[in-house]
């Protein structure tokens, strides 16, 4: 998850839109780039009420249901969880 989000900020810095940066994520996740052996990210980009940026990641062997990653676009600070549920549900 931590390339995802060096992409996502990368992508973001490269022109200050969150637009874009979720445009580029979503082609490199269509791509399969982010598919693992247990989990693999959505192409969902949320963005929080806070301004920081959600990924989140579907488990494929059912250990734990979502793992989002919660981060800051420009400083970069973030915070893994892991979820039984969608916690946007």
């Amino acid at each position: 998850m931590g390339s995802a989000k060096g992409l996502v900020r990368v992508a973001y810095a490269k022109t200050a839109s969150v637009e874009s940066a979720r445009a580029e994520f979503a082609a490199t996740v269509a791509d399969g780039q982010f598919k693992g052996k247990y989990y693999e990210l959505t192409d969902e980009v949320k963005v929080l009420e806070d301004g920081r940026i959600r990924l989140k990641a579907l488990s494929t062997h059912r250990m734990h249901e979502v793992g989002t990653l919660t981060f800051d676009l420009e400083g970069g600070e973030s915070e893994i969880e892991w979820h039984d549920g969608d916690p946007d549900e």
